[in-house]
């Protein structure tokens, strides 16, 4: 909905409200993410005794990495560009 909502920006931070930030983030502003929808950190983190995680595994990619989602560049241009939401 985040495309339709606010239809006069291309870009957007979508952050988790439990993160605190320190310092200014001009930087982010201009990481250039192409036509890609979302741009995020790479997490990773190990599966070894956690019976858990093991069973997640299948849903990660390439084995032990995901994109940690509490703070993403969201391509609010692309996403309506590529008509990827629903009106």
């Amino acid at each position: 909905m985040l495309p339709k909502l606010l239809p006069h920006l291309d870009k957007i931070i979508y952050s988790d409200v439990d993160v605190v930030f320190c310092e200014d983030l001009p930087e982010v502003d201009h990481i250039d993410i192409g036509n890609h929808w979302i741009a995020g950190v790479k997490g990773t983190f190990n599966l070894n005794g956690s019976k858990r995680l093991k069973k997640m595994r299948h849903r990660l990619l390439n084995d032990q990495r995901y994109l940690c989602s509490g703070f993403l560049i969201m391509n609010l241009k692309a996403l309506r560009e590529q008509n990827v939401y629903r009106t």
